[in-house]
């Protein structure tokens, strides 16, 4: 079974691991033009602190993908990437939680 993560716009969406980041950091973008990005996990062993940290790092990544980056001379764009950024990790919050807690379940049952 291969897991990952999909990044789009503004709601969580369980497909199996979703992430929404708002594509509004195109700055003329609009919100209902959201960007998917899948992210791989299958690999990573996230009963691992390393594990953990190696997903967080592919969602940044990912998230820098999605909203772009701005001229760090234009102020009012360089916020909307930041806040979308920040939008984007934070929305994956309970997705990450879950394909934790799925991991140490999945831990749990194999020792048993």
């Amino acid at each position: 079974m291969v897991r990952t993560a999909r990044f789009a716009a503004m709601a969580l969406a369980f497909a199996p691991f979703a992430f929404v980041a708002s594509a509004q950091a195109k700055a003329d973008a609009a919100a209902s033009d959201a960007q998917t990005l899948e992210v791989r996990y299958d690999d990573l062993n996230l009963t691992t602190n390393r594990g953990i940290a190696l997903l967080d790092a592919r969602i940044a990544r990912a998230a820098n993908e999605v909203c772009g980056s701005a001229d760090i001379r234009d102020i009012t764009a360089s916020r909307i990437v930041r806040a979308c950024k920040r939008n984007a990790i934070s929305g994956t919050a309970d997705a990450r939680r879950l394909a934790i807690a799925a991991s140490d379940t999945r831990l749990a049952m194999r020792s048993r």
